[in-house]
């Protein structure tokens, strides 16, 4: 019988964000923790989920029942996700843990995908007040055509009121029915106050593509799925879109209205966009808008700074 001992601080990611507030400038802080990560077909992990609490964690087993390789794998996602590695030609993440990129994949199975999904606990502070949310990132390592490497083809991001679901050039979008009432009002009054933040270098028609934004999101109302299809994004670039959200979206214009227990953001992509619906092979005016709502609950210190009573 052996332990392996899994160490994961509180202060993970950490940052800090300004934002005005009447008179004066609120500074919030943020912070964020992996709760659980599921690991499935690395190795000699067929499927196991870990559900962690900062500070120290123990693995415990007997020998070769795969602590290792549970440690490997969380590297390795990690590793293969880092801008440093996706920037590399060619992009091999596989060979700092095995000569041939089959050897990654559980009983060397490559037809069944190695697979990450990761429940983030986002906390934040302003002031005296604690809030908490919850992000689940998923991705998908496939072997490429030409056996050289592995490489994600598939992403999904989900914060309960939308998520995106990645898989080579095309990116969907979706809207939780839930708050479907609270993305219109926030885009209606988008479009009242007319008052964007450019955070990098792009244009932004507010007018038009909010009007266009507004309309898809009205459509999505007597849908029955609890996830309702707002758009397709389909990219004409010769890279994957996946590769592009890695990386960092560059040019992202951002609008918020911080609130007590909800934020919400528009983010536009530098896509070079095809069609958006496939269904009706329709075009958005200028860029795509992808609308971002997140509900934050009141929460305390405790679950800010990591301490459990």
């Amino acid at each position: 019988m052996g332990f392996t001992i899994l160490v994961f601080p509180w202060r993970t990611k950490s940052w800090h964000i300004s934002r005005s507030v009447h008179c004066g400038v609120l500074m919030a802080e943020f912070k964020a923790f992996p709760e659980e990560i599921t690991i499935e077909n690395y190795k000699s992990v067929k499927s196991i989920t870990l559900r962690l609490r900062p500070g120290v964690n123990l693995l415990v087993g007997p020998n070769l029942a795969g602590k290792t390789n549970i440690l490997e794998a969380i590297h390795f996602l990690s590793r293969a996700l880092s801008r440093r590695e996706l920037s590399k030609i060619p992009y091999m993440p596989h060979a700092y843990y095995s000569w041939s990129p089959e050897d990654l994949f559980y009983m060397k199975d490559t037809h069944n995908p190695i697979t990450f999904r990761v429940k983030f606990r986002v906390t934040r502070r302003e002031g005296d007040n604690y809030y908490k949310t919850y992000i689940t990132f998923g991705v998908k390592f496939g072997l490429r055509s030409d056996r050289s490497t592995v490489e994600p083809v598939h992403l999904e991001v989900d914060w309960g009121t939308a998520k995106w679901n990645v898989q080579g050039n095309t990116m969907r979008v979706y809207l939780n029915r839930r708050y479907l009432g609270g993305y219109i009002h926030y885009v209606e009054k988008a479009l009242r106050e007319e008052k964007v933040e450019i955070v990098e270098a792009g244009s932004f028609k507010t007018s038009e593509e909010l009007q266009y934004l507004l309309k898809r999101i009205r459509e999505s109302i007597n849908k029955e799925d609890e996830y309702t299809h707002l758009f397709t994004i389909v990219s004409r670039r010769e890279e994957p879109v996946i590769w592009d959200l890695f990386r960092g979206m560059i040019g992202l214009t951002i609008y918020e209205y911080p609130e007590q227990e909800r934020e919400f953001y528009l983010i536009q992509t530098l896509f070079q966009v095809g069609v958006i619906d496939e269904s009706r092979e329709e075009r958005i005016p200028g860029r795509p808008i992808i609308p971002a709502l997140f509900v934050w609950q009141v929460t305390d210190a405790s679950d800010f700074y990591g301490l459990y009573p």
